[in-house]
């Protein structure tokens, strides 16, 4: 029964973490999403039409096959080019054959660098540090609460008791500490709500 009652506090910790997760990530993901909007609507300016088959054929032949894809002709050509580079897929690879079939040597690295730098070193670094300082604050509200839980099972053990003289002192104490765990969580509850991290 103990081993149950922990797995479920350890499952209750992820399943809080992920409740208390929804508000404040939406909107570090929308900013993501802006950031890769606006990186996609300067690439198309940059680049849009200049990446196609016929132009890396003729101007990077030792481009792998399918790489004219990571293109900017469209809006979702765009978002998977960038996403391409967000996770430094052959980042090298293409922006060799955007030097090449562009003719520019500086434009294309610092185009693309500066996404990289933009999302993943600051955005998504901001991301996981709110998941881990939600993560971290919800063990505590765990915590207390499994301590309610094997109080109260205790207060429920002493009212179905048999002798219920002797169990009048025992009552009364563990009564005086799940009012003490509720007084202190009452007190609590602005330091381990989502609401700071909004």
């Amino acid at each position: 029964m103990i081993e149950l009652i922990t797995e479920l506090s350890d499952f209750q910790i992820i399943v809080t973490t992920t409740k208390n997760l929804t508000k404040p990530i939406f909107s570090k993901l929308l900013f993501i999403y802006v950031v890769f909007y606006l990186y996609a609507i300067l690439g198309a300016k940059l680049y849009g039409g200049k990446i196609n088959l016929a132009s890396v054929t003729k101007h990077s032949p030792s481009s792998p096959g399918f790489y004219y894809l990571l293109n900017f002709n469209s809006f979702s050509a765009s978002l998977v080019t960038l996403f391409h580079f967000m996770v430094v897929n052959n980042w090298f690879v293409t922006i060799d054959m955007y030097q090449l079939v562009t003719g520019h040597q500086t434009r294309p690295l610092l185009f693309f660098i500066s996404f990289w730098c933009f999302v993943v070193l600051i955005l998504l670094n901001v991301l996981i540090a709110l998941i881990l300082e939600i993560y971290s604050s919800v063990e505590p509200e765990v915590a207390m609460k499994a301590k309610k839980v094997n109080l109260t099972m205790q207060l429920s053990q002493i009212v179905n008791a048999v002798d219920k003289d002797s169990q009048a002192d025992r009552f009364t104490q563990v009564r005086k500490q799940l009012a003490e765990m509720e007084k202190k969580s009452n007190e609590d509850v602005s330091d381990v709500s989502s609401a700071r991290f909004l």
